[in-house]
């Protein structure tokens, strides 16, 4: 009975009942109001863990591509620098070729 009369107010506050509506179905709206609230409140929630899980997992595919960019990026500074230093190789070799015979 006591959560009957706190449903019927609760009711009251939040819209005015029409003057047709018996307390019973004051009762029922009140409770159909209460699950429609919780409800909501529960897909809001859900949302939120989805889209936080989806930010989650964003950040890491983020991060695995950026290490790939990198991997990839010292790569070829390593094959630019060895071919590099090889043909800097080469011309010393050669210099050294060319100053031993002219002299």
């Amino acid at each position: 009975m006591n959560s009957r009369s706190s449903l019927y107010r609760l009711t009251v506050m939040a819209k005015e009942p029409a003057m047709s509506m018996t307390r019973e179905a004051n009762v029922l709206a009140a409770y159909k109001l209460l699950s429609e609230d919780a409800s909501v409140i529960k897909n809001i929630y859900r949302r939120l863990k989805l889209s936080y899980y989806q930010y989650e997992v964003s950040s890491v595919c983020y991060m695995l591509q950026w290490w790939e960019k990198l991997l990839v990026n010292l790569t070829v500074l390593g094959v630019v620098v060895l071919i590099g230093y090889g043909a800097f190789n080469q011309v010393a070799k050669i210099h050294t070729l060319f100053t031993s015979i002219t002299a």
